[in-house]
């Protein structure tokens, strides 16, 4: 067997048929170093880690001296995490080619894997300085290992931002350059960085998806979703753009076109059971109860361990005012994720308009255990009291809630509940605080307690505290 020139997948395929024919009749004669590693990638890149094993330790029996044989070896190990095996190979090829920076950084990988991680970095430091640029953007692709895995986030990103600015083109780096960003929150510095990447290469689907999700966390959603159209664009394979495409415009509230986005996955990829429970969200958003409930139903299909899928179709049945089969849905949300302050709330509500008061009033308190450091806990509750006329109840929750959250909303809803138990000198002063906190929030007043847009006095505050 020869090496060849593959104009094809096909004519790759026809070489490892060979081999394999020569293997099973144990005819295998000498095959070039070139052919069997073309093999061993076959195998590799269609999962096939034994037989590319089989195929790199054939070869090394005719030819135990090759250290990129050796090497390989020592790769397709690492894959099965059989990292010392891996190292003894590496020990192998560096006696052949004691200068080679490839074996010196792959040992630095095991290193890694095996959880070496000081001993490692010193390593790599001691290369820094005049490593060849070629295998400098590994290099500090693997200090970030080190560095994750010692949970040093921020150090870990710094070697990440250093490595793809050597090697933009690098997916690997890019994958998780994002996870970086994740960690430490730099989503600013990520829109400068990917931007830099992406004038170097328009066409990585990659760089524009880690742009978007940088956007995204910025809210600048319509720069999110335009750099992920680009990704599926280029790639339209890319999933992931996709979805997250869908989401960004669902934040917009523009659920027609997610539904388009969604309907053309459908089209794409194989459906599964988040992506009907999507779907269904945005035609419960649009008010299109009856087609939200019928897919929330198909993505039972797929899956019956999706709690969002159950809290859907609870809080859908809730709004067509199906009451007792709601609680029936929300009751198994809340089952598989207990602590959600999200579905307490929800299932609190169901039972309030079922008319279970007692029950509702332990939901929302339970709510109020799950999240005591959110606001929206304490609101929602305060408001449940004020709708059932326990104002001086509302008035004692949100004095306890002042133990464990601040903002300006709590203190409108203080405000309301103050002046609903009639003790409004007090409300006053209250009021006065939170239209100085933050005078744009002074809507949700009338929300928490809709008496008050009728309340001269309350309106006359608000007004003369703007001039």
């Amino acid at each position: 067997m020869k090496p060849r020139n593959y104009k094809n997948q096909n004519q790759l395929k026809n070489i490892v048929t060979e081999y394999e024919a020569m293997f099973e009749q144990g005819t295998v004669c000498f095959i070039e170093e070139a052919v069997i590693l073309d093999i061993a990638n076959y195998y590799e890149n269609n999962n096939m880690i034994d037989q590319a094993l089989n195929a790199i330790s054939y070869a090394i029996e005719q030819n135990s001296f090759s250290s990129t044989l050796l090497i390989r070896k020592a790769e397709l190990l690492l894959i099965k995490n059989c990292t010392a095996t891996a190292m003894e190979y590496l020990d192998k090829a560096e006696l052949f080619s004691p200068n080679d920076p490839t074996i010196k950084i792959m040992k630095i990988e095991v290193m890694i894997e095996q959880g070496h991680l000081s001993k490692s970095l010193s390593i790599i430091t001691s290369m820094e300085e005049n490593v060849d640029r070629r295998y400098a953007a590994r290099l500090y692709y693997l200090k970030s290992l080190a560095y994750e895995a010692k949970r040093h986030y921020n150090k870990m990103y710094r070697s990440l931002r250093k490595a793809i600015m050597i090697d933009p083109d690098n997916d690997l780096i890019l994958k998780k350059l994002w996870l970086g960003v994740e960690l430490t929150g730099n989503f600013e510095e990520s829109v400068i960085i990917h931007n830099k990447v992406i004038d170097h290469n328009p066409f990585s689907a990659i760089a524009w998806y880690n742009l978007g999700h940088a956007h995204l966390k910025l809210e600048e959603y319509c720069e999110a979703e335009e750099a992920f159209e680009y990704a599926f664009l280029i790639d339209e394979d890319f999933e992931e753009a996709h979805r997250d495409c869908a989401e960004v415009r669902i934040r917009m509230k523009d659920f027609e076109r997610a539904l388009d986005r969604y309907e053309e996955m459908l089209l794409l990829f194989n459906p599964d059971a988040a992506l009907f429970v999507n779907i269904g969200y945005c035609y419960e958003c649009m008010g299109k109860y009856d087609l939200a409930l019928v897919c929330y139903e198909k993505s039972f299909k797929y899956s019956r361990d999706n709690d969002w899928a159950f809290f859907r179709k609870g809080s859908c049945l809730l709004k067509k005012g199906q009451t007792e089969e709601a609680i029936l849905f929300l009751e198994k949300a809340n089952k598989m994720q207990k602590n959600s302050k999200v579905y307490i709330n929800a299932l609190a509500e169901a039972y309030c308009k079922n008319g279970h008061d007692i029950k509702a009033n332990d939901l929302y308190y339970k709510a109020t255990g799950a999240a005591p450091d959110l606001c929206s806990v304490w609101i929602t509750y305060a408001q449940f009291l004020l709708s059932k006329s326990k104002n001086d109840q509302a008035v004692e929750l949100i004095e306890e809630a002042e133990i464990y959250a601040t903002g300006a909303e709590l203190l409108y809803c203080k405000a309301a509940c103050l002046i609903a138990a009639e003790k409004r000198d007090i409300a006053d002063v209250v009021l006065r605080k939170a239209l100085s906190q933050n005078y744009h929030l002074h809507h949700c007043l009338f929300r928490i307690y809709p008496q008050l847009k009728d309340d001269v006095d309350v309106l006359l505050e608000i007004s003369t505290f703007q001039l």
